[in-house]
């Protein structure tokens, strides 16, 4: 059972089709099909006959693969005017991503981060900008990511955390960045250590949280 239109989750939807094109995502389905896996798509767990009651009473075993669809937040004010890296890439691979904006900020250092930012210039913004916790060296994404990411015109911010979502008149006009010195504190724990007196303000149009 599978909420979307189409089968593969992830696969099908959160990574980009130059990254792994449709056709390889299909061809996948098939062959899990030609082993006798029946799949129907557009069934939401939770739906009319679609509870875990139901499901219980039918099969002789249920198992729960829905992902994790749920983007992060920073616990920001205002961060309703910023974008799911989720949502964003999963709408360009339907293709109903509305166009990026004109100055796109990227919140992440990781692969799927770098993936929206080329997507983004990909829909035709004209500056794409990511900045991530990390140092250059740190940055958790593949360096064969960060160098496409540089060669398709994104520009990289390391160690730079996000402070403040800045708007004006009740639209986006950008984020406040901080100085990050540390990620992770002495027992390798997540602790971002911001330096609110080095600050740096990066106008947008659009910001897209991957983290």
């Amino acid at each position: 059972f599978e909420s979307m239109a189409e089968p593969g989750g992830m696969l099908a939807y959160g990574i980009p089709a130059y990254r792994l094109p449709a056709e390889v995502v299909r061809r996948q389905v098939a062959a899990l099909e030609g082993m006798g896996i029946t799949l129907r798509c557009g069934a939401r767990l939770g739906a009319r006959g679609l509870s875990l009651r139901t499901l219980r009473s039918r099969f002789d075993g249920v198992f729960l693969a829905t992902g994790a669809w749920v983007h992060k937040t920073l616990g920001l004010g205002h961060e309703d005017l910023l974008t799911s890296g989720l949502d964003f890439l999963r709408d360009a691979r339907r293709g109903t991503a509305a166009a990026a904006g004109r100055r796109v900020l990227v919140i992440g250092g990781g692969s799927v981060a770098l993936d929206v930012a080329i997507t983004a210039v990909r829909l035709g913004a004209a500056e794409v900008t990511a900045a991530c916790l990390e140092s250059r060296e740190e940055m958790p994404a593949f360096p064969d990511d960060v160098e496409q990411a540089l060669q398709e015109r994104v520009r990289l911010l390391p160690s730079r955390g996000p402070r403040r979502v800045l708007g004006r008149r009740g639209a986006l006009a950008g984020m406040e960045l901080a100085r990050c010195s540390a990620v992770f504190d002495a027992s390798g724990r997540f602790a971002p250590v911001l330096d609110a007196g080095e600050r740096l303000t990066v106008e947008a149009d659009q910001v897209i949280l991957a983290i």
